[in-house]
C-alpha cells in the first residue's frame, strides 16, 4: 500500500444505517446540497459538533443570564416593596404632622383660657412651667404640683386654684394629661 492509500484508508469510517431507506434519503439530501454523500455527512456532523460546543460554552451563560433576569425581578419586587413603605411612612408622617398641630392649637387655647383666667404674664408662666414640669416628670402627685407652683391648695376658692384647676382641667380635655389617684400623668 502507498503512503497515499493508508493516509486515505485511516482517514475513512464506515457508516452503517439501519435501514436502506435512510440510505436514499442521504443519498437524496447530498445530492439536493450538491455534495457526494461522504461530504454531506462530514458536514452535518461537524455542524452537530459545532452546535454542541457552543452549546457547551453558551450553557453557563444562560444560566447566569437567567441568574440575572431573577435577581432582577427580584429587585424589581424589593423596590416595589420599599416604594410601598415609604408611601406609609409618608403618609405616617403627615398623620404625626396633623396631631403635632393639633396639639400646639391645643396648648395655644389651654394659652389663651389661662390668660383670660389670670394675668397674662401669670397665666402664660404656671402654663409653660407646668408643662415643662410635667414633661420632666411624667407622673406628679396632685398636690406636689400645687405645693410646688405656690398655691393655696387648703383654698380652694383662691383664684390661684382656680387658675391651676382650670389649666389641668383644659389640659385632661386636650389629652396632654390624665388624672388618676390624686395623680397627674402626662400623656
Amino acid at each position: 500500500m502507498t503512503k497515499k492509500q493508508v493516509s486515505i484508508k485511516r482517514r475513512s469510517v464506515s457508516v452503517y444505517l439501519p435501514t436502506n431507506k435512510m440510505v436514499d434519503k442521504w443519498k437524496r439530501l447530498a445530492e439536493k446540497a450538491g455534495l457526494s454523500r461522504s461530504q454531506y455527512v462530514q458536514n452535518i456532523v461537524e455542524k452537530y459538533i459545532k452546535t454542541e460546543e457552543a452549546h457547551r460554552i453558551l450553557s453557563p451563560l444562560y444560566k447566569e443570564l437567567d441568574d440575572i433576569e431573577r435577581e432582577q425581578k427580584q429587585l424589581k419586587k424589593d423596590a416595589l416593596s420599599q416604594q410601598e413603605q415609604i408611601k406609609i411612612l409618608g403618609s405616617l408622617t403627615d398623620e404625626v404632622e396633623r396631631e403635632q398641630k393639633q396639639i400646639d392649637n391645643d396648648i395655644l387655647d389651654v394659652s389663651k383660657q389661662v390668660i383670660m383666667l389670670g394675668s397674662s404674664n401669670e397665666g402664660i408662666d404656671i402654663l409653660s412651667d407646668i408643662i415643662d414640669f410635667l414633661k420632666e416628670r411624667d407622673v406628679v402627685e396632685e398636690q406636689e404640683l400645687l405645693d410646688i407652683f405656690c398655691v393655696d391648695h387648703g383654698n380652694t376658692g383662691s383664684e390661684s386654684v382656680k387658675v391651676v384647676n382650670q389649666l389641668l382641667e383644659d389640659m385632661v380635655n386636650f389629652n396632654l394629661i390624665k388624672r388618676s389617684n390624686g395623680e397627674i400623668i402626662w400623656v
